[in-house]
């Protein structure tokens, strides 16, 4: 689809579940169509929105701002992660 709209990058989607191998298929598969390709990653609030109805969690964020903080801290490490996985897997 990229190459159809005259794009020179595509990006995909992190799934919550991703090997090494599935890594370098993406890169192999972006290059042979002579694209660059770059992972798309929810960030911290996004993966609790994901999880729960906005509303609850900015009723959440207004009663208990300091739990809301420590939820959005636990998130921020597991996208750290992932990050580190990636960079970990010498893609580049």
């Amino acid at each position: 689809m990229a190459t159809a709209m005259g794009a020179d990058v595509c990006f995909f989607h992190w799934p919550e579940v991703v090997m090494s191998s599935d890594l370098k298929e993406i890169l192999m598969v972006a290059r042979a169509a002579g694209l660059d390709c770059g992972l798309t990653v929810d960030g911290p609030f996004q993966r609790l929105a994901a999880t729960r109805n906005l509303i609850d969690i900015l009723e959440d964020i207004a009663r208990r701002p300091f739990a809301f903080q420590r939820r959005l801290a636990n998130e921020s490490e597991e996208v750290e992660e992932i990050f580190s996985f990636v960079e970990g897997q010498g893609l580049n």
